[in-house]
């Protein structure tokens, strides 16, 4: 009786084994599947913005999707703006560069408190948006125009474009007028 329960407890030690490992190896699994949907939204919807500098046309993925123009936008910039048009040659939105004074905003780094800003002029829906620079590059603001969905398919989105405004609102214009 003795050699036999020996043999059992043997054998549950084996059976629990054996169960700890085709936990592990569940678990293994269940955290490869969690990865592998964390990153399938990067893989998935990364896409290839290019800048054509002859022709102006922003492509996405290789397919036309805009164009962008800049005027005033050098070394040394007084009225940087840029002209966003839609596949068919009209004007959609233009992105003004702004910068004002802050006296909130002036420390170590930044003694004259500069805060700068782009404002985006929506000409189909006659709205305005504001949000803080961030780059001067063409590339930059063809992404930021296609993350925030602006204009897909070669055409103005009003959709995204009243989601933009409403989150975004003008909150630089507003400071800029009072000097905070």
């Amino acid at each position: 009786m003795h050699a036999l329960s020996g043999m059992c407890k043997k054998t549950q030690c084996i059976l629990i084994i054996f169960g700890a490992k085709k936990e592990y190896k569940i678990m293994k699994m269940k955290k490869m599947f969690f990865y592998l949907l964390l990153c399938s939204p990067l893989v998935c919807l990364s896409q290839k913005v290019e800048f054509n500098k002859k022709t102006k046309e922003v492509t996405v993925d290789g397919v036309h999707s805009f164009n962008i123009d800049a005027t005033g936008c050098g070394l040394a910039f007084d009225d940087c703006h840029y002209e966003i048009f839609d596949t068919t040659g009209a004007k959609v939105i233009r992105i003004n560069y702004r910068e004002f004074k802050s006296f909130v905003e002036r420390n170590q780094a930044n003694p004259q408190g500069i805060v700068r800003y782009y404002e985006f002029i929506f000409f189909t829906s006659k709205t305005k948006a504001e949000i803080e620079y961030t780059d001067l590059s063409k590339v930059a603001l063809a992404k930021l125009i296609l993350k925030n969905n602006l204009v897909s398919a070669g055409k103005i989105n009003d959709k995204a474009v009243g989601e933009f405004v409403f989150a975004n609102g003008t909150p630089f214009s507003q400071r800029a007028a009072t000097g905070r």
